[in-house]
């Protein structure tokens, strides 16, 4: 991923992975909040992309329903590649 992607997956990987922080471990009214603000990052086009690509459910979905175990396997991987362990190319 060239630079300037990496940049973008990295800024948009913070805000996903402060999101999932407040979904896992926040009240009931947080928790909306915070599947908002996953939503709204997993639509990002590359994730989303990378979600579809990967098997994972429709981000509208995550509001409603929570977030399945696909889509929970790829917001770990999304962190992964921002971190650098996983080589991803968007």
């Amino acid at each position: 991923m060239s630079g300037k992607k990496k940049e973008e997956w990295m800024a948009h990987n913070e805000l996903l992975q402060q999101a999932f922080r407040n979904y896992v471990s926040r009240t009931k009214h947080e928790k909306e909040k915070a599947a908002c603000a996953i939503q709204q990052e997993l639509e990002w086009g590359p994730f989303l992309n990378f979600v579809i690509e990967h098997g994972g459910f429709d981000p509208n979905g995550i509001i409603k329903y929570g977030i399945d175990s696909q889509t929970l396997k790829c917001i770990g991987d999304i962190d992964r590649i921002a971190r650098g362990e996983i080589d991803y190319d968007y």
